[in-house]
């Protein structure tokens, strides 16, 4: 018997060529009376006594009709066409995606979920897991993970001056994400860098505060503070105020223990 597009055998028409299978047999594509659509080898067209695609009695020793799913949607795979059954019996369908690829997929995969799409969307879903923000290389970024290093990191060389006292970043800020929106809301430029208003509290929003190096200098608590005419200043502050140079200030102050007054009016 020779098979051709149109062809009728039994219950099934010839609708299309769809090339060999793994065995090299041929394989077509075919619509059954009942309106399923179904691969068969050339093999069953020919040697069955009644070909169809299952919905009736005698192929395969199947008596039963199988639930008609063509049309049918679950996730993204729409059912195309029956796409005959694997070596368990188990009918597969034809599906198409909506990224347009195609896919051979069991009634049980697609009516229990576990098939939801051609594998595009575990693919996405993997790709948005594995996806940075791209920031890694900005001084931002850098300034997030120098902040995680101190007060998290042991083996920083400024854990003890940070994590060491208890100095902690708040969940607020658990996510560099949510750390650089509150950043370009609230100041930063690239020339300046983070600096805590308390010296002594946690890195949070109401603590922190964008500055430049300069200020941050003076908000050191090491700084050495200096009450003059009812202002206290560090002295870096006070030697840029007078116009003194640092290291004579300092001198005076501390290693000859000058009065206040007399050192900041002595010229």
């Amino acid at each position: 018997m020779k098979f051709a597009v149109g062809k009728v055998v039994g219950k099934l028409s010839i609708v299309e060529f769809q090339g060999r299978n793994k065995h090299s047999k041929k394989q077509w594509l075919c619509r059954c009376e009942c309106g399923n659509m179904v691969i068969r080898e050339e093999g069953n067209l020919r040697n069955t006594k009644v070909p169809h695609c299952g919905c009736s009695p005698g192929w395969k020793g199947t008596n039963k009709r199988f639930k008609d799913l063509i049309g049918e949607r679950y996730g993204r795979l729409t059912v195309k066409y029956h796409f005959g059954k694997n070596k368990h019996s188990h009918n597969l369908w034809y599906c198409q995606c909506d990224c347009g690829n195609y896919s051979v997929v069991t009634t049980a995969a697609l009516s229990k979920g576990d098939t939801n799409s051609c594998g595009c969307l575990a693919n996405e879903l993997k790709s948005k897991r594995t996806i940075t923000h791209g920031m890694t290389n900005t001084r931002l970024y850098k300034a997030f993970a120098k902040m995680k290093e101190r007060c998290n990191n042991p083996n920083s060389k400024d854990y003890f001056h940070y994590g060491g006292r208890g100095i902690k970043i708040c969940e607020i800020w658990s996510t560099f994400e949510k750390f650089k929106n509150w950043a370009y809301n609230n100041g930063y430029e690239e020339h300046l860098t983070i600096d805590r208003i308390d010296v002594n509290g946690d890195y949070e929003p109401l603590n922190c505060r964008w500055v430049t190096m300069k200020v941050q200098g003076n908000n050191k608590r090491n700084n050495l503070k200096i009450v003059y005419q009812g202002q206290e200043k560090t002295l870096k502050q006070w030697s840029e105020e007078m116009n003194i140079n640092y290291s004579t200030l300092y001198g005076r102050i501390v290693k000859r223990g000058w009065d206040i007054d007399r050192a900041m009016e002595t010229r």
